[in-house]
C-alpha cells in the first residue's frame, strides 16, 4: 500500500541504443521509484483501505486508484512522438484519512506531475517545493518561497498549511486579532514574502456533521466575484477550525462609518459605488452562481473596503447553500437590526431575507449610521413626513444635483427592500439592475429638499419594473 507512485521512462546520461534496451531500463527505473515511494508511504497512516488497496507492486502505478498518467517526451529527446513515455500527471487522494507529515513526501522525481489533491486528510508540515513548482510553471524547482507555498497549500483546502498559520499568528496570539464576531475571531497572518491573509478562527469546533461542514466550505471556495472576499481554503483540525480569506486593507464599512475622519473620506460617489458593489455581489450569489447562496448576515461589519474603496462582501464561513424553490430551517444567525421580520415567526431563510438586510444596509450608508427607529413605520404604516435631506450624513459635503439623483435612487431601492411582506420585495437582481441603470422615476425626480420619506414609500415599488 503506497501513497504516491508513478510510471516514468528512464532519462539517463546516454541515448537508448534500441527499443529492447530502453524498455528494460525504463522498467528498472520504474521499479526503483516505486520502491522508494512505498518506503516513504510507511511514514504515513491510513485508516481507509478504499483509496489505497490497489497501491502495491503487483500492478502498474498507472492502474492505481487516484493516479492518472499521461504521455510526455523526456528532456533532450526532441519533438519525436515515438520518444513519449507514460508519466504520472495527477494524484488525487482526497478524503482518504491519511495522517502524517507532508515534509516526508518528495516529488522531485515526478517530472510530469502537475496536480496533487490531498484535501480532507490529516496532514501537516510544510508543503514540498516541487508541488509549488508544478502548479506555478514560471517558478524554478529550487524555489521554496513560503508565500508561494501558501497559495498552493490553500488550493489543497488549507489544512496542510496548519503550521504556517500557527507560526504567522504565534498560535493565534491576541496581538494579531483584528476583529471578533459571534462565532469567530479574525487574525492577520503575514507569511514570509509579504503575502497577508485574514484567518477566521471559528470559536466552536463541536460540529455534529463534519461532512456537511466540509461540503459547504468546498462550495464557498469556488465562489469567484470581484465584490466578494475570496475564500482560499480552510483547516479542519481536531483542535480548531479556521478559514483563510484574502486580506482587505481598509477594514469594515462599519468601522469606516463610525470613525469621524474615515467617514469624511466616504463621499457620496464612493457610497453610491459601495451600495452597487454589494448589490452586484448578492445578485451573483442569489441568481448567477450554480447553487443559490443565501448570506444570512448582511450588515456593515461584513462589508470590507479595499484601498480603492471597492466593497467586498465577507463572512461566508457559515453561509447556507440552497437549491431553487427550497428553504432552510435553522436557528437565526443574523444580527439584530438587520434580520428580516418574518424570521421571528417562520424561521425560514430565503433570498428575500438578504434583500431586507440589504435595504437596512443601504439606509445606513446614506445616513452614516443604522436607521434605527426609521424602520418602525414599515411595521405600523404611519405616514413619514420627514424630509430625505434631514436624514443624510451631514459629515460629508452637500450632494451635487447628479449625486442627489443617485441618493434618491438608493433610497427607493432601500424602501422597496424593506417591505414587510417578502413577496413584495424586489429580488437582488431587480435591485441591482435598477441601481445600474440609474434611471430615476420622473414622479420623484425633484430637488432632494422636496422629497419626503413618504414619497419613497409611495413610489418604491417602481424599482421592480426599472
Amino acid at each position: 500500500m503506497g501513497l504516491l507512485a508513478f510510471k516514468i521512462s528512464l532519462v539517463l546520461l546516454l541515448v537508448m541504443p534500441n527499443i529492447l534496451c530502453g524498455a528494460i531500463s525504463m522498467t528498472s527505473q520504474l521499479d526503483h521509484q516505486a520502491d522508494t515511494l512505498l518506503r516513504r508511504k510507511s511514514s504515513l497512516n491510513s485508516f481507509s483501505y478504499g483509496c489505497l488497496h490497489t497501491w502495491s507492486k503487483r500492478s502498474s502505478p498507472c492502474d492505481w486508484i487516484g493516479v492518472t498518467c499521461s504521455a510526455m517526451v523526456p528532456h533532450h529527446h526532441g519533438p519525436n512522438p515515438n520518444d513519449a513515455v507514460q508519466v504520472v500527471a495527477n494524484i488525487s487522494l482526497r478524503g482518504c484519512y491519511l495522517e502524517g507529515r507532508l515534509d516526508h513526501l518528495h516529488f522531485a522525481d515526478l517530472s510530469g506531475l502537475y496536480d496533487v489533491d490531498l484535501s480532507n486528510n490529516f496532514l501537516n508540515g510544510s508543503i514540498p517545493s516541487i508541488v509549488v513548482y508544478r502548479r506555478r510553471k514560471s517558478s524554478k524547482v529550487g524555489d521554496k518561497s513560503k508565500s508561494n507555498a501558501m497559495v498552493s497549500i490553500l488550493n489543497f483546502d488549507g489544512k496542510i498549511a496548519f503550521q504556517d498559520i500557527l507560526d504567522a499568528t504565534e498560535c493565534f496570539d491576541d496581538k494579531y486579532c483584528i476583529g471578533t464576531g459571534g462565532y469567530s475571531s479574525v487574525f492577520r497572518a503575514e507569511l514570509e514574502g509579504g503575502r497577508i491573509y485574514a484567518i477566521k478562527l471559528l470559536h466552536s469546533v463541536d460540529y455534529t456533521d463534519e461532512k456537511a461542514f466540509h461540503a459547504e466550505i468546498q462550495v464557498l471556495t469556488k465562489v469567484r466575484h470581484r465584490c466578494i472576499v475570496k475564500l482560499y481554503g480552510y483547516c479542519s483540525h481536531s483542535k480548531c477550525k479556521f478559514l483563510a480569506y484574502d486580506f482587505i486593507q481598509r477594514g469594515s464599512l462599519a468601522s469606516n462609518l463610525q470613525d469621524e475622519q474615515l467617514a469624511k473620506e466616504l463621499n457620496w460617489s464612493k457610497r453610491v459605488a459601495i451600495v452597487k458593489d454589494v448589490a452586484q455581489a448578492l445578485s451573483y450569489l442569489h441568481h448567477d452562481y450554480d447553487t443559490p447562496i443565501i448570506h444570512r448576515d448582511i450588515k456593515s461589519s461584513n462589508i470590507l473596503l479595499d484601498c480603492d474603496f471597492k466593497a467586498c462582501v465577507s463572512d461566508f464561513g457559515l453561509a447556507q447553500t440552497l437549491k431553487h424553490n427550497s428553504s432552510s430551517w435553522s436557528t437565526i444567525v443574523g444580527t439584530c437590526g438587520y434580520i428580516a421580520p418574518e424570521l421571528s415567526s417562520t424561521m425560514v431563510f430565503t433570498e428575500k431575507c438578504d434583500v431586507y438586510s440589504f435595504g437596512v444596509l443601504t439606509m445606513e450608508v446614506v445616513m452614516g449610521k443604522h436607521p434605527g427607529d426609521l424602520l418602525l413605520p414599515f411595521f405600523c404604516r404611519t405616514e413619514q413626513r420627514t424630509k430625505l435631506e434631514d436624514i443624510l450624513d451631514h459629515r460629508i459635503t452637500v450632494p451635487t444635483r447628479a449625486e442627489e439623483k443617485d441618493i434618491i435612487l438608493l433610497m427607493l431601492a432601500a424602501f422597496a427592500c424593506l417591505q414587510i411582506c417578502p413577496k413584495v420585495r424586489p429580488t437582488m437582481q431587480q435591485a441591482c439592475q435598477a441601481l445600474t441603470n440609474r434611471i430615476c422615476p420622473t414622479v420623484i425626480l425633484r430637488p432632494i429638499q422636496e422629497v419626503t420619506l413618504q414619497d419613497l414609500h409611495d413610489f418604491c415599488r417602481i424599482i421592480q419594473t426599472m
